[in-house]
């Protein structure tokens, strides 16, 4: 994909003109700086556009900058995982953000995907064949959803 073609993407995903700008003119920088290095100094694969963005990019799509500015150092300290162990948490929105791990084998995973979030219900390690899968668009739901999870699937049942 040229350059064109990128910038072309970029904007049907959402990304301002001064996003693309931005954007495109650290990548030329990144490509400078390393010139005479071997490796790959081609755009990053498109699809990095709808899953978090590159690292050095801090700048989300307008859609998604309310949303980024909501899920602080704090966010998580919200969630209630009641007795999973946190295997980790990440304020950046991309698709490996939250992971907790239950008695039974039980996973509780959440990320964010394209223009949503995503919260999966693995058992086992069991990828393939989720328990349960949720979808929301706010960090309000995101919390609400996964505590839903938790008290649906993760604990113990009573008897």
């Amino acid at each position: 994909m040229n350059e064109t073609e990128y910038k072309q993407k970029m904007q049907e995903y959402g990304w301002t003109p001064e996003e693309i700008s931005e954007f495109v003119s650290r990548y030329h920088q990144l490509k400078e700086s390393s010139s005479g290095r071997t490796g790959n100094t081609d755009f990053p694969p498109i699809e990095i556009l709808y899953f978090g963005k590159p690292a050095q990019i801090t700048n989300y799509p307008s859609h998604e900058k309310e949303i980024s500015e909501s899920i602080n150092e704090n966010f998580w300290n919200q969630f209630d995982s009641s007795g999973g162990i946190v295997n980790y948490s990440d304020t950046v929105l991309k698709e490996d953000m939250f992971q907790a791990e239950y008695p039974g084998g039980i996973l509780l995973d959440a990320g964010y995907y394209q223009d949503r979030f995503k919260i999966y219900v693995i058992s086992q390690y069991d990828w393939e064949h989720p328990l349960a899968v949720y979808e929301c668009e706010t960090p309000e739901e995101l919390l609400k959803f996964m505590q839903t999870a938790v008290k649906e699937f993760c604990l113990p049942e009573k008897e």
